[in-house]
């Protein structure tokens, strides 16, 4: 038996459709890829109707704005409040530019 056999084989196992016909395995398995696929989409969506930045989505801004400017370039070199005045900035930066976008697509 090839080892991709055993792979399947061994998925439908642990999703316990061993049992099952092929028809009932097919269905159940289409059912969960199915609720998978709806709940990461509902997910997407969620993300991307938000309003409020993600603390990834607020650093990223946060070392743009650093970088754009003189002195010191080292993003982790800088004093912990001079981060948190950077991140900040951003976090209110995104929040602004996420408000004009909703009130656009209204």
């Amino acid at each position: 038996m090839s080892d991709l056999t055993q792979q399947a084989l061994a998925a439908l196992a642990d999703a316990g459709l061993g049992n099952e016909s092929a028809a009932e395995a097919f269905v159940v398995g289409y059912q969960a890829g199915y609720d998978a696929a709806l709940t990461l989409a509902i997910s997407i969506e969620t993300h991307l109707n938000s309003n409020e930045p993600t603390d990834e989505e607020i650093e990223t801004c946060a070392r743009g704005f650093f970088e754009g400017t003189p002195g010191i370039t080292n993003w982790d070199a800088v004093s912990e409040h001079s981060k948190q005045a950077w991140l900040h900035a951003a976090k209110k930066a995104l929040a602004a530019v996420n408000t004009m976008k909703t009130e656009e697509e209204s």
